[in-house]
């Protein structure tokens, strides 16, 4: 996820002095540094009955810091809301940190963009000289790295891992993917700058040889990488023994649409009830939201990466389903494979009987068309339907 969320969030009013006389009892991050963010939860402690509890957002390829909230003694529903809120997309499960780790991977974050200290000056109040060299060797970061990474359970996890990671320029999370360390070189004539891994194929050519074509969304438009990568099984762990990019090339938006083209299943709903905005953002708290011109746009992600395990890599395929709730009163749900739908609509039936909305529609579309309608200016899925025809 590379989308900047730019959370401030402060209580208590203690301002410069925010840390004085506070001392470090815990840290846990997320297992998610492979795919280039990791939230991070930090508590505090100033006396027997006072704790100040920080939390985290670290993107690896383009903002750095680009989540930050503190809050002093909050209650335990209130906290776990807002780390659910701030982390719950990030498909990951929690690893503990000691507090020169929780400095290390900041460290390393502030690195990609130290710009992101002016708008969170208290993280400098918790780590001193954050923007200073790294305090912790290659060695000892790339052991964060492997314990903020998931069993790697296949080829095709690790490749499209790798590639991410070279994609998006992060070459200190690339580098414990690697045979030899030393082979870490970058590869900045395959981005310019760092860009998004949107699709990507895998077929094996020789044994634990294999050819990668990668659709990548970068600085001027698509681009299509075929590369050769060859692994190593060192007593059953992959790793990456060699890299060859073959050829890049230019494509248009058009092409690429068609590698992204995608089965889409809808549901429509009519909003009886105007709360469910409410309860929609009170029960999946991680969703992410995008107010658009006739609507907003909830975003769910699922618990997991797994999408990264399958032959063929999409970005879209950790999304659990889209939400848009229109100002005329609709609700349409999007999913990319039916078990998801089926999911969330299991989950709506009590909706359903509450009274709060009502089926009205549902479509199976061979070209992805929910975005086209969110950006069409549209408050009404079937006058879209209509238009459109």
């Amino acid at each position: 996820m590379t989308n900047k969320i730019n959370l401030t969030v402060l209580e208590g009013g203690y301002g410069k002095k925010l840390h004085s006389g506070y001392h470090f009892i815990e840290a846990h991050a997320t297992n998610t540094r492979l795919m280039g963010v990791v939230g991070i939860v930090v508590k505090w402690q100033k006396s027997e009955n006072e704790y100040f509890h920080e939390l985290y957002h670290l993107d690896f390829e383009s903002y750095g810091i680009d989540g930050y909230e503190g809050y002093v003694n909050p209650t335990e529903e209130f906290l776990d809301h807002r780390i659910r809120k701030m982390m719950g997309g990030l498909g990951g499960t929690f690893e503990v940190l000691e507090a020169r780790e929780v400095r290390a991977l900041l460290q390393s974050a502030v690195q990609v963009a130290p710009e992101c200290l002016g708008e969170f000056p208290e993280i400098e109040e918790a780590f001193p000289n954050i923007a200073k060299d790294m305090s912790l060797s290659d060695e000892n970061y790339d052991e964060i790295t492997a314990r903020l990474t998931p069993a790697l359970k296949n080829q095709y996890a690790l490749i499209h891992y790798f590639m991410m990671r070279s994609i998006g320029q992060d070459w200190s999370g690339r580098r414990g993917l690697w045979l030899k360390v030393e082979n870490n070189y970058d590869t900045r004539d395959m981005t310019l700058v760092p860009s998004t891994l949107i699709r990507e194929s895998i077929q094996e050519v020789d044994k634990n040889t294999y050819q990668v074509t990668s659709l990548i969304d970068g600085y001027s438009g698509y681009d299509m990488v075929v590369s050769e990568i060859k692994l190593s099984d060192i007593e059953g762990e992959l790793k990456v023994e060699s890299f060859e990019m073959i050829r890049k090339m230019k494509i248009s938006s058009i092409e690429a649409a068609m590698m992204l083209k995608k089965k889409e299943f809808l549901s429509i709903y009519t909003v009886l009830d105007e709360t469910i905005e409410i309860d929609l953002e009170n029960n999946y708290p991680e969703m992410m939201d995008n107010e658009h011109e006739a609507g907003v746009l909830y975003s769910r992600f699922k618990p997991t990466n797994s999408h990264v395990e399958e032959q063929v890599f999409y970005l879209s395929g950790d999304l659990l389903g889209l939400y848009y709730l229109t100002d005329e009163g609709q609700m349409i749900v999007s999913s990319f494979d039916e078990e998801s739908l089926n999911q969330i609509e299991n989950e709506l039936s009590v909706w359903i009987g509450e009274k709060l909305i009502a089926p009205a529609g549902q479509f199976v579309i061979d070209v992805p068309i929910l975005y086209d309608f969110v950006n069409s200016g549209f408050g009404d899925f079937f006058d879209f339907i209509n238009a459109e025809e």
